[in-house]
Order: C-alpha cells, then structure tokens, then sequence
C-alpha cells in the first residue's frame, strides 16, 4: 500500500455532519458528476504561532477550480486544487482487485473465494462487478490478501471478505460475502490501508488506529493479541498525515514528515537498524524529517524524500530493494537509496516483492520478482535487483498497484490496465490469459475511475482558541461544489522562557544599571512574544516594561547596596502563557 503525506449553485441535502459531504445539483442545473470534499488536519493541536496545514482531498472526474478553507463562516484562503499525486481508486489483493468509479461506486473482480468481491457471493468474477450497497458514496478503496474495505464520504469505513483474524473490524472472525460497517469508525476516517490479514485507518485529527491480525505487533497497540475492532496505536492519537499497512508490519508518514514504523522485522522492515519486532511504533533510521510519501510491501518499505530520492529497506530476496546485484537478499534494516533511476520519481509504489517509481511524465520504473512479467518490461526474466523501464505503458501512469503475480495501473485519462498473472480473472477482462502487455479492463475505459485532486493552506496566524474549519470546493463543468465536515482544530497558549541580565554586573550604589530582558517562545511556537513584564527589586517594584518581538528593558540608578534579587514577571497575553525570571545582584556601596 502507498500513500502521501495529502458554494454556488448547488446545495446539499440534509446536514453535514461527518467526515465529507457529497453534493447533488439542483434540478435543472447543468449535469455535474458527484463530488466529496475531505479535510484533514493531521496536528490536530498546536500552539499559537506553530504552522499547521490543513489539507483538501476532493475526489471526482479529476477536479479542478479552488478549495476555500473556512473558519466557520469566515474564508481564511482560497487554493487553486490540482491533482494529487497519491490515487486510492484502484486496489489489489491476492487474485482480486477493487476499483471506485467516477461516481463513486465499487466494483471488483477475480478470486472470490472468501467473499472478497463483495457480490453477496463466493463466485470468482473475470470481470468486473459492483460490490453490494456501494454503488456511490465511496472516496477510497484498499485490499488486503483476501479481503477489502472501501472509506465513504461520510468518513465511515467497510470491510468484507476474509475475517480469519478479525481484519474487518466488525468484532467477529466470520468471513462477510458483503460489505459490514467497521466498529466504531462510522464517520472521522480520512484514509485507510489495508495489509495482509489486518486494516489501519487514519482519522481527521490524525489519529491511527489498526486491527486484525497482531501476532507481530503488526497494529502497534503495545500486544500481540489479535483485534476484531479498531485498536488504538500507541502513541499516535494525533500527527500522522498518511498510513501504509504491509505483510505484517505497518508504516505511517507523520506531519513533520518523519517515518514511524512497527511490526514484524524478520528481515528489517522497520527499519530501526535491528530485526527485533516492535509492539509500538518505532523511528525509521535516517527518515525523522524530509519524506513526503510512503509505501509497503509483504516484508518491505520505501520512502520518497521531499529532494526525490526514493530510499528502501527490509526484505530483498527479489531485489525489490533495488540496491542492485550483491545486495543482501536476507534484508537491509536500515533505508538506502535505490540505484538506477532514470528519472526523478514524484510517487511510488511497494507490493508483494517489487517497487515502483513514477516520474512526473508517468513513465514508470519497476523493479523485485518477474516470474510472471509483473514488472511490464516486457518479458518474464526472473528478478531485476535494479529499476526496469516499464516498456509496456512508457507515460501516463498515475497509480500503480501489484497483486498475486499481477499489477494493475491507473491512468491519467481515468483509464485502468492489467499484466501479468491472471488466473483468477484479476484482469477483469473476461478471460484467465495471462499476458506481457497491458490489457484493458472491461468497463474500465478512458474517464470511468474516480481521480483525485487537492490543495493545502499552511497558516501560523491563528490565534489561540477553538476554530471549526472546514472545506468548500467551487465545482468546475464537470464536477459539483461540495463541502467537508467540521474539524475543530484547537490552538493552545504558546509557553516562554523569560531571562534578565544585568549591565553592569557588579555595580556601585548611584550606577546607572541596565536590565535587559528577553523573552523566548518554546518550541513549536515560532513568533516572538509581546506584551508586558513587571520589574521588582525584592518587592519594591522597579517599573513596568513593553515587550516587543520578544525583548524590553529597564533602567534605573536606585538600587541599594547589598545583596538584590532582581525579578522579572513577564504577564503574557492572549496567545503567549506568562513566565518569570530573577537573578540576583550585589550593588557596592
């Protein structure tokens, strides 16, 4: 799974009080097809004058026009939306894949074993067909080796499928020929990601909470007791701005733009530097800062820095770390770059027993295990330990996922095409032919798969209170306006640190001294505090000083001799909590 640290004419019906709101045209307006607008707000909590970005996710026919984000009624900016780089329409797992339509509705095709299509069947499909009760409403789409989830516009979540270890949260280990509602989640997700045998998800506030399969560690709740609903992860209530589920081990990009990995580290997937497997989440060596994507495989993980690079780590028995020949097959505990890039990657991709990088262009490169020609270079030469050129699809590609000896990808034109293995009818072409090129999916032309766009507002402004802020997407001719949910986001009074000098230190009775004072806002807060401070000898006040950007001063020739104990009490404001200082002081008679 891969994933990136992300009015008018129309009116809703009825209130929005979730996650997204989808939004109909009135009659006789112009046709615009179905939008929902998400915001995220990973900090959830700052303090006055720390950044905090809020982010627009607005899914649809590839959405253009602007984003105003809101402070209730009041417009805080307005952001020209673009396509994100990130795409959740399309999802593979183990014989099946899932995509969400144009107008938000799931379909999927191949195995069908365990209730994964989501038809009310155990019938594999060779071509696609819709999943029961989700015919619109859907913004995202995971799949996990046997079983799937799809997040809706409401911020709900919905698994079916596979529930051998509780993966879809419903608190039963029964498996669901059907979609079920995930305990608890039925409204607040922003994201999800589904791994093998267990399903994270990402809230709003960015929170992180897992569940399923725990034998590893794999949902970071501080056990390894299996979970049939959400459990929260430890430690990540908050700050996390995308998630990535692998085999048994899960990843998250966190708002700073660090790496937190957890799980099962046989073969150094964490990435911690050791193969001890971590109960709770866990630094990635190297990535405390700089990465703007992420993205895990069956028992490895990459990440794509804000300069580019694309770095991986953990299993490499296929090369999928692609360090090139002679690179340890046993796995890499630490992230390295990957050698042999062609191009400068802007999203990438980790399934199975390969990577993926996609250059701005969509030219994609490919690299691990081939057995099946998985890799679309056009053969089935074993493994390639170094980037390929995807000969089969040279531009384009915008979202590329990898299944059981298949991979499937996303074009720009909204278009989805399958290689390699197709035994199960995971093509979803009507046949079980494997092949070496692209072979379209049925149904799945040009203009049929739900594309993405968005924007961010970065502020450092707010002052210190409570602020409802929400989303509004203008629409363009062929989207709908549509508005988010209300996250409020809380600013808290930034801390200081007061200090006093005295010039000069040792001074005579009749002296002129000077007290320069300084006053220091604590991390994260990044103004300068103002305001006012009280000057006091003792008890005897001195006098009363402004505070500007976080300096002031005082002079005075009427200290007495002996021992002084200057003290400084800097009142605060509205947005700055106040603090105090002293230092003493012998005035020479």
């Amino acid at each position: 799974m891969h994933v990136r640290s992300w009015s008018g004419a129309i009116r809703t019906l009825g209130a929005c009080v979730s996650t997204a709101c989808l939004a109909l045209p009135l009659a006789g307006a112009a046709l615009a097809g179905p939008t929902a607008t998400v915001l995220s707000d990973p900090k959830a909590r700052t303090v006055y004058s720390e950044p905090v970005t809020f982010s627009a996710r607005v899914t649809g026919a590839t959405p253009s026009g602007t984003v105003t984000f809101r402070d209730g009624d009041t417009p805080l900016a307005t952001r020209t939306v673009s396509r994100l780089r990130s795409q959740d329409s399309l999802a593979t797992g183990d014989g099946h894949t899932c995509a969400v339509t144009v107008a938000g509705g799931v379909q999927c095709w191949g195995l069908n074993s365990l209730g994964q299509l989501g038809d009310g069947t155990t019938d594999d499909r060779r071509a696609a067909g819709a999943v029961t009760g989700l015919a619109s409403g859907v913004v995202a789409v995971a799949a996990g080796d046997g079983h799937a989830c799809a997040l809706t516009a409401t911020g709900a979540v919905k698994c079916w499928g596979d529930n051998s270890w509780g993966q879809l949260g419903d608190g039963s280990m029964t498996y669901r020929t059907a979609p079920v509602p995930v305990a608890g989640l039925s409204s607040g997700v922003v994201a999800i990601s589904a791994g093998a045998i267990h399903t994270c998800a990402l809230t709003a506030t960015g929170g992180v909470k897992c569940w399923g399969y725990n034998g590893a560690g794999t949902l970071g709740d501080g056990t390894w007791a299996t979970r049939t609903t959400p459990a929260q992860v430890v430690g990540l209530t908050s700050g996390i701005a995308a998630i990535a589920a692998g085999g048994a081990h899960t990843c998250a990009l966190t708002a700073d733009d660090g790496v937190l990995c957890w799980g099962h580290n046989n073969a150094g997937q964490v990435g911690d530097g050791t193969r001890v497997t971590r109960y709770t989440p866990t630094q990635v060596v190297g990535l405390s800062t700089g990465v703007t994507a992420i993205s895990t495989g069956e028992a490895h993980a990459c990440a794509l820095s804000k300069a580019g690079i694309m770095k991986c780590w953990g299993h490499n028995s296929a090369g999928q770390l692609g360090r090139g020949a002679g690179s340890g097959s046993s796995g890499e505990e630490t992230p390295a770059p990957v050698v042999g890039l062609s191009a400068v990657p802007v999203e990438i991709a980790a399934f199975r027993y390969n990577s993926c990088a996609i250059a701005a262009s969509g030219a994609a490169q490919c690299w691990g295990i081939n057995g099946s020609g998985q890799l679309g270079n056009g053969t089935t030469n074993a493994n390639f330990a170094v980037p390929v050129p995807q000969t089969v699809i040279a531009a384009g590609l915008i979202q590329i996922e990898g299944g059981y000896e298949s991979t499937c990808a996303l074009t720009a034109a909204a278009g989805l095409l399958c290689w390699g293995n197709n035994d199960y009818g995971q093509f979803g072409d009507g046949t079980i032919d494997e092949s070496l090129t692209p072979v379209p999916v049925t149904g799945f032309g040009s203009g049929t798969v739900m594309i993405a766009s968005g924007a961010s507002f970065t502020t450092s402004t707010l002052d210190a209170g409570n602020y409802p802020i929400s989303a509004r997407y203008s629409g363009d001719g062929g989207n709908a306006p549509s508005t988010s949910a209300t996250v409020v986001h809380v600013v808290s009074k930034a801390k200081t640190k007061t200090s006093v000098n005295a010039k000069p230190r040792k001074p005579r009775v009749g002296d002129l001294v000077r007290f320069p004072i300084q006053v220091k806002a604590v991390p994260s807060a990044t103004a300068k505090p103002v305001g006012t401070a009280i000057v006091k000898d003792g008890r005897k006040k001195l006098g009363t000083v402004t505070v500007k950007k976080g300096r002031a001063g005082l002079r005075t020739r009427g200290l007495k001799a002996g021992k002084r104990k200057i003290t400084v009490l800097y009142k605060g404001d509205k947005n700055w909590v106040g603090s105090r200082a002293s230092r003493k002081l012998v005035v020479r008679k």
